[in-house]
């Protein structure tokens, strides 16, 4: 009967567990990711001022960049002075960094190699040169934030009893600490922590026996210690909406595996802490535990006194002076922001300008819509992005939204053209290359017995060694930063978060 009692509450405190872990991971915070692997959006406004933003991109200490005056198409022949298609090609790879229809002009910041803050910096720069500006979200990952916290983790492991509950209750602000990267997702794992290692101090004093009946009613009567830091928690992220409901699974979290570790592992809520086995290592006897026959009725502490261990108390008011201003300094060094990469919301007006075509402004960005499958660039891989409609065919597409973005199928298919264009007939189509297509020319030549003969002189073949040859010799800083993404691409326009 007492087995069937319990499947229930098990059940639901396992699923709880789970449950927890998945949305606090599937709703983490992506702050360090970009739509370009290692390239970060500036959008730019007025459009028409190139030659001064380089200049502020150079003044910010930023030397590695994809804009327009950097990329121009490279062909892979020179023969044919004029080639027909190329005009129009040209003109649909210019909207990787202008679109007429808006007023803003694009660059790709490669980050590697830059300072964390390099946003704030750049912004001061663009904010002195009159240009309104949008930066991409600069957000990144800071790991020694956490440290800080579990520094705090193991500091409370080394001094309570029951140190593998402490542990375990930990997991869960480490959790938040870690899908929250920011100082007020940090901040509220802090006050978890805070309230854990008060709970503990209320509810398992040191070298006593208590029952689970006994842990229950110490938990109602000094329930005053603990849930003030839980509810502090609910504070640094009071503006965040849905934030709200995840900084509650924590403590539930934590309740639900505390539950869990009484049922299977009762035996951890006795243990010593680590300190004290070390100072009583040489001990012939083990310690006395005082084991209580009946609930307390008044106290935290079997030995009469009133309050928990004041070294609780200590250790979290050591560990606010020290880690708070610690954590402040390092979120706001290294240009940690927490809603969204608009750096200067003054300095946007240009941006919400309206025109004749777009009667509600939005900025639109290339951003990546559809991926091949394979990685790499092989003969196999285009021909996928064949199957897949990944060319934009060289047609005016007026401008929309949803057009098409010349993409890195479209360079490899332009070049194989331009390629075969001093062969070809004159304005011979556009033609989408098949792995094992070949350019050929008739030639004539005499064999040994003074016979002329013709045959086709292959000058080009499309093949893996076809791509990889113009990546090398022909890619701009734009198809360098299109294969950076290990993969063929297909970009179209989409709105940039703000």
């Amino acid at each position: 009967m007492k087995k069937s009692r319990l499947k229930l509450p098990v059940l639901f405190s396992v699923v709880f567990c789970v449950f927890s872990v998945i949305a606090l991971v599937l709703t983490a915070e992506k702050t360090s990711e970009t739509l370009w692997d290692g390239y970060r959006i500036l959008c730019v406004s007025p459009p028409d001022r190139e030659e001064d933003l380089l200049s502020v991109l150079h003044s910010a200490g930023i030397e590695n960049y994809v804009t327009q005056s950097n990329s121009a198409f490279v062909p892979c022949q020179n023969l044919t002075p004029v080639i027909s298609f190329l005009p129009e090609a040209e003109r649909q790879r210019s909207r990787w960094f202008f679109n007429p229809e808006y007023s803003h002009r694009i660059v790709y910041i490669e980050e590697s190699g830059l300072r964390s803050n390099y946003g704030k910096i750049l912004g001061k720069f663009l904010d002195t040169s009159g240009f309104s500006w949008i930066l991409e979200e600069n957000n990144v990952f800071l790991w020694t934030p956490v440290v800080l916290l579990l520094l705090v983790v193991a500091s409370a492991v080394c001094f309570f009893p029951a140190f593998p509950a402490v542990l375990a209750a930990s997991v869960f602000p480490l959790l938040f600490a870690l899908t929250r990267n920011s100082f007020s997702g940090w901040l509220s794992a802090f006050f978890c922590l805070c309230g854990i290692t008060s709970f503990f101090a209320s509810v398992f004093p040191r070298r006593v026996v208590t029952t689970f009946s006994q842990r229950m009613d110490l938990c109602r009567k000094n329930s005053v210690y603990f849930l003030p830091w839980f509810a502090a928690a609910f504070f640094p992220l009071f503006n965040h909406g849905a934030g709200l409901f995840f900084v509650l699974l924590v403590p539930a979290g934590s309740a639900a595996l505390l539950y869990l570790l009484n049922i299977f592992f009762p035996s951890v809520f006795s243990a010593d802490s680590p300190l004290f086995m070390l100072r009583n290592r040489k001990r012939l006897h083990p310690v006395f535990k005082a084991e209580v026959m009946k609930s307390p009725v008044t106290g935290l502490v079997f030995s009469g006194k009133k309050l928990p261990d004041a070294g609780v108390f200590l250790f979290q008011l050591a560990w606010a002076v020290v880690l708070i201003p610690a954590a402040v300094f390092l979120f706001s060094v290294d240009g940690k922001t927490e809603h969204s990469g608009v750096q200067n919301e003054k300095k946007t007006e240009h941006f919400n300008e309206k025109n004749e075509k777009n009667a509600v402004y939005a900025l639109y960005i290339p951003a990546p819509e559809r991926y091949t499958a394979g990685t790499g660039f092989s003969s196999d891989t285009f021909k996928e992005t064949v199957s897949s409609g990944f060319f934009s065919g060289f047609e005016d597409s007026g401008g929309n939204r949803g057009s098409a973005v010349f993409s890195l199928s479209d360079f490899v298919a332009l070049q194989w053209n331009i390629s075969a264009y001093p062969w070809r007939k004159l304005n011979s189509p556009f033609e989408i290359p098949e792995p094992g297509d070949t350019v050929t020319v008739p030639r004539v030549i005499k064999n040994g017995e003074g016979e002329f003969l013709f045959e086709n002189e292959i000058k080009a073949e499309f093949n893996s060694d076809f791509i990889m040859n113009i990546f090398e010799h022909n890619a701009s800083p734009l198809e360098k930063m299109l294969i950076r993404q290990k993969r063929f691409i297909k970009a179209g326009w989409t709105e940039m978060p703000r």
